[in-house]
């Protein structure tokens, strides 16, 4: 308990640092499967997000934690989803590949930090410990459709049921969008961008629970 406590200061300190002044730093948002934020930026082959969450549920309905597409198939994709089919499983698909590269291992009310790139999916747990990895490629593509966080754009069923402690957001080598959970000056919660200085709200229903 210690050891969480500290962690948990440790979170909210780090994102405290270039929130406004009258921002509270809170360690997660948590979504009941309602609730998303739409990211205003479309995917290429050069996107990577860093994302370290929880998660609380899994669905048989493909519940998604960040991406887009146009469609099924599509050539555009940058998408997630996670199941329980064959197993607890964490999806990942991008720019028409033919299969999804997937992770059947996955477990409920465990810290991940999700690497996820044209080159490479990974996992690690919290002590740094890589539990899957696996590199690729894929094909030069740009979509038109913008990524959300806590769903996938233009992908069908439920939205990612759990916890998102931050979102770091990359073209290439270039860090576009720091997202860090915090409540705004008005008790609302939201994700506040650390690079545009730009807060993200709520765009689906009820309201995001934070801790």
């Amino acid at each position: 308990m210690i050891r969480r406590r500290a962690l948990s200061a440790i979170q909210k300190e780090e994102h405290s640092e270039g929130l406004p002044s009258n921002y509270t730093p809170v360690n997660y948002l948590q979504s009941s499967g309602a609730q998303w934020i739409e990211m205003g930026v479309a995917p290429s082959q050069n996107t990577k997000a860093v994302l370290k969450i929880k998660i609380n549920e899994f669905t048989n309905k493909g519940a998604s934690l960040i991406g887009s597409r146009s469609g099924l198939n599509s050539d555009d994709q940058f998408t997630t989803y996670l199941d329980d089919y064959g197993g607890t499983r964490f999806l990942f698909r991008m720019d028409g590949q033919t299969k999804a590269v997937v992770f059947d291992a996955v477990k409920i009310n465990t810290f991940y930090t999700i690497t996820l790139s044209a080159s490479e999916m990974k996992l690690e747990l919290e002590d740094g410990t890589t539990v899957f990895s696996k590199t690729f490629s894929v094909s030069d593509f740009n979509s038109t459709v913008t990524m959300a966080l806590f769903r996938s754009k233009g992908v069908s069923g439920a939205y990612f049921q759990g916890k998102i402690y931050s979102c770091k957001h990359y073209n290439g080598d270039e860090l576009i969008q720091d997202l860090v959970p915090c409540i705004d000056s008005s008790g609302v919660p939201c994700m506040y961008d650390l690079v545009e200085k730009k807060t993200f709200y709520n765009q689906g229903t009820g309201s995001f629970t934070w801790g």
